[in-house]
């Protein structure tokens, strides 16, 4: 039998490890998240792509999930049970390309453009070709992978 590949998420499961990603940069006051701060993350409706209308309970069982895979962990807040994502190690990620990753997890395919508009609040690329770099390295360990251009 196959053992199921521990980078391998769960559609709830990648958008949860990019609002975690995310929120770490842009609301470093509410970082790490509780498990309700991550549901409005991710239901968030700007921002996201698709928009998801997730309930406490499939949010709470994908943090799990995350965290089994070793890609979050718990943390004790002072009031609530806290979550933050560990991916940056456990995949062992520079953050130019932790920041990529997070944005396509947050709003699907993206052209290196328009990564590079949407990153300045998690990572500011100098360039399109830096972006293009990141993406590449991304894609050379299965982590992304390069869409041909589409119509429109």
């Amino acid at each position: 039998m196959n053992e199921p590949n521990p980078l391998q998420l769960s559609a709830i499961e990648a958008r949860l490890l990019g609002c975690l990603v995310e929120k770490e940069s842009t609301t470093p006051e509410q970082y790490p998240l509780t498990e309700h701060a991550a549901q409005l993350a991710a239901n968030q409706k700007t921002s996201r792509d698709p928009v998801m209308a997730l309930d406490a309970g499939t949010v709470a069982h994908a943090l799990r999930g995350l965290e089994a895979k070793g890609l979050a962990r718990r943390v004790d807040g002072a009031r609530a049970l806290r979550f933050e994502h560990t991916a940056a190690r456990a995949l062992e990620l520079p953050r130019g390309q932790l920041a990529a990753l997070a944005l396509l997890l947050l709003r699907g395919p993206q052209t290196a453009a328009e990564v590079r508009a949407r990153s300045e609040r998690m990572h500011a690329f100098r360039t399109v070709e830096d972006v293009e770099d990141v993406l590449m390295s991304l894609a050379d360990r299965e982590l992304t992978m390069l869409l041909e251009r589409q119509p429109g």
